[in-house]
């Protein structure tokens, strides 16, 4: 032998001739230092194994008092002491040796047949399987490392019970080995994971070919944290019987990670939503806006065309009179007078675009003292006595009793939002229609207000229009005949009522028309007048 070390053996056999020709052929057997023992007394080979540990064993099968195979036995069961045992016979019949080798002897030798070639055979068989062995035994112990230290956990299961499990799979679940080997499944997984378990171990033992090798599956560890495993089925054979072998990678963390993507994925999705719905929004009011500025542009022609016309008609036929000496007082002071209206109309439109536009910058001028709002409304209805007239229109003008109506302002502008809302009420109320105007008291505490209210029984302001109407050039589905103006009106009202604090809103009249309601309070805010009277 290479390293040249004696193989030690021992001869268990109560014939001295028997022992003596077994060893001479052992001497003689080329290559083999041998360094060999006798025990005559079966009784004693176990203690003599134990003290000797012998590699190789030579057993007669008819010893003194009992068989040699089941001396082999008893040897076989001594585990890691176990050594390799021949099965010497002077029969050798198939039955004996079938029963040797279910006992555990790797090889037999007939005594009649004992020559040095035998011996040696029996010799190269032992060495060849010693090293396959000893191959075997490295084979495993590397193999037991890799498993013991693999980053994922291993579990090897048979007969609804756990076989071996390794240190990654004990800390992923929890649990010590102890508590998970020789365990029933159901001490350590939900009923449902064991069916599973059950089902794809049967199928598995039965050939079926349509199963996943990989699958993923929640369980619950030994602390109650819900797990995420990846698990990769395999059948082995373990101790000459099927088992099954997982294979499992704890993937809890990459799909709460994947989770909480796709949670911002969505967000993300919404978000862009939302911004396309507000993209798409502002293309459509920037829509709305081109079109009410060309209605608008539409609607100025009218105005403007409307009093130009009157100017210039008026004029031409006053210059007539004049230039035929035919004059009629009435008639002339007539002309005169349209032609002053049309002039004050054309004013009044080219002032509404002029504030618009210092609105617009902000560059309207506010010159704050105490305003009382009754007198400007009363000063508004005198003003605009004429056109009542004209068309038969009674105004009602009331106050709250014990009302105080002063509040802080800009008597101008205060007196153009009147203005302006009586104006509307008189275009749209039918002839020998009623215009309400009427003051009370808004709010209380530290926040009193007034509220001012301009009520017609005009054809009213469909619900959808009531906050449009205050937009730039924007006019009612009811007035786009070209009645309604230019649509700057209740835009400029709005301004003036939030510059001063308050606000203007249009309801549905309860008599059919429209009332809109101006809210301004008292006393303005110290920030509000500073900020107004630097304007000034």
């Amino acid at each position: 032998m290479g390293d040249q070390r004696p193989l030690r053996v021992l001869i268990v056999d109560d014939n001295p001739a028997d022992v003596r020709l077994l060893e001479r052929r052992l001497l003689a057997a080329e290559g083999w230092r041998i360094d060999a023992s006798i025990c005559a007394d079966p009784n004693e080979c176990l203690g003599v194994v134990r003290r000797q540990m012998p590699q190789l064993v030579f057993v007669d099968y008819r010893l003194a008092g009992v068989k040699g195979t089941d001396l082999i036995g008893e040897l076989m069961r001594m585990d890691r002491l176990a050594p390799y045992c021949i099965l010497l016979t002077g029969h050798g019949g198939e039955a004996v040796v079938l029963d040797a080798l279910r006992a555990g002897a790797r090889d037999y030798l007939r005594k009649d047949e004992l020559d040095v070639a035998a011996v040696e055979r029996a010799l190269r068989h032992f060495r060849i399987e010693t090293e396959m062995a000893g191959r075997l035994r490295e084979s495993q112990d590397q193999f037991s490392k890799l498993v013991r230290l693999a980053a994922d956990g291993i579990c090897i299961l048979q007969h609804d019970r756990v076989l071996f499990v390794n240190d990654k799979f004990c800390r992923m679940m929890n649990h010590s080995a102890e508590r998970l080997v020789s365990q029933p499944l159901e001490d350590h997984f939900d009923p449902a994971i064991v069916a599973r378990f059950r089902e794809n171990y049967a199928r598995r033992l039965a050939g079926d070919t349509t199963l996943e090798d990989r699958v993923e599956m929640v369980v619950r560890s030994g602390d109650g944290d819900e797990l995420t495993l990846d698990i990769g089925f395999a059948v082995i054979e373990q101790s000459g019987e099927p088992a099954l072998m997982l294979i499992a990678r704890d993937i809890t963390q990459r799909r709460q990670v994947e989770a909480e993507m796709q949670r911002h994925r969505d967000h993300l999705a919404e978000m862009v939503e939302a911004r396309t719905a507000e993209l798409r929004a502002a293309v459509e009011s920037a829509e709305r806006a081109n079109a009410a500025k060309d209605d608008f542009l539409a609607n100025m022609s009218h105005e403007i065309r409307t009093p130009l016309h009157g100017i210039l008609g008026f004029a031409h036929l006053g210059s007539q009179r004049v230039q035929s000496e035919n004059l009629d007082a009435d008639k002339v002071t007539h002309y005169f007078n349209r032609i002053h209206e049309s002039g004050e109309h054309l004013l009044e439109m080219l002032n509404d675009l002029l504030d618009l536009s210092k609105m617009e910058s902000e560059q309207l001028v506010y010159d704050l003292s105490e305003v009382d709002m009754l007198e400007l409304v009363h000063q508004v209805v005198d003003s605009e006595e004429a056109r009542l007239n004209d068309r038969r229109l009674e105004v009602h003008v009331r106050a709250s009793a014990g009302l105080t109506t002063m509040v802080s302002g800009d008597p101008d502008r205060l007196r153009q939002v009147i203005g302006n809302l009586l104006s509307n009420a008189i275009k749209f109320s039918p002839p020998g229609g009623r215009i309400d105007i009427s003051l009370q008291a808004e709010g209380s505490g530290a926040t009193p207000g007034l509220k001012l209210v301009v009520a017609d029984q005009g054809s009213g302001i469909p619900e959808a229009e009531r906050e449009q109407v205050f937009d730039k050039f924007y006019q009612s589905s009811v007035t786009r005949d070209g009645t309604g103006g230019t649509g700057l009106g209740l835009t400029i009202c709005r301004q003036i009522v939030e510059g001063h604090g308050g606000r203007i809103f249009a309801e549905t009249n309860d008599g059919g028309g429209t009332r809109l309601i101006v809210l301004l309070p008292r006393i303005m805010g110290q920030k509000l007048q500073q900020g107004m009277t630097g304007n000034g």
